[in-house]
């Protein structure tokens, strides 16, 4: 079977010259018309800018002279108006105290008591009346002690000093030794003490207080006769 078909040509070669120049006229009515059509105008803005006008201002009047007296005459209420101290006016300082710690000012010094006639100087507390403590005369004869039997013997004589306390009844209650002769006279002396001295307590006030006295006994032979 042998190919009868023809050998394909391009589509240029079975174009009709009609259709050719329908393509023509059709480009050349495209080209026509964008050339009929008027370019794009572009609008670009111009800043005008800002005007400045200078307006000038009129001054302030001037202050009315009456005014400006009644202001000076009539102050504002509201304000507090401290007078000044002239150079006639004398100028008062605070006086200057002195402390245990240093100094203070503002404090008014305290005048001399009783020049108000109000008032009244305050005595000063009165010092204890002291009375002091005395033998009771009714135990007169129980105040000598006895005579220590060996130093009568022996012919000697001599004395004890001793400090007693005396309680509010008037006994003694304590016995110290001050000095002595002999160790003796100051035994004897001691027992007596605590056992026959009566005394008339001393008082403060009119109350009766404990005391001490100091006291000197003295031993002689002439004195046993």
């Amino acid at each position: 079977m042998s190919d009868t078909s023809l050998p394909r040509q391009g589509y240029a070669a079975h174009r009709s010259p009609s259709a050719f120049a329908a393509a023509i006229v059709l480009n050349g009515g495209v080209f026509a018309a964008l050339i009929a059509i008027p370019a794009a105008e572009v609008i670009r803005w111009v800043d005008p800018g800002i005007e400045v006008i200078n307006v000038p201002i009129n001054p302030p009047p001037p202050p009315n002279p009456v005014e400006k007296e009644k202001a000076k005459v009539e102050p504002n209420r509201t304000q507090r108006v401290t007078p000044q101290p002239t150079l006639s006016d004398p100028i008062v300082v605070p006086p200057i105290v002195e402390t245990g710690g240093g100094f203070i000012t503002g404090v008014e010094p305290l005048g001399p008591v009783g020049t108000g006639g109000d008032i009244l100087p305050i005595d000063p507390p009165k010092p204890p009346v002291l009375t002091k403590a005395k033998l009771d005369p009714r135990f007169a004869e129980s105040f000598k002690p006895d005579y220590p039997p060996a130093l009568r013997r022996e012919g000697l004589e001599g004395s004890a000093t001793i400090r007693v306390t005396i309680d509010e009844r008037g006994r003694v209650i304590t016995v110290e030794l001050v000095k002595a002769t002999d160790p003796r006279f100051f035994e004897e002396t001691k027992e007596q003490a605590l056992r026959h001295w009566r005394f008339q307590p001393a008082r403060r006030d009119g109350v009766a207080t404990t005391s001490e006295q100091t006291m000197t006994v003295h031993f002689r032979l002439e004195d046993m006769d």
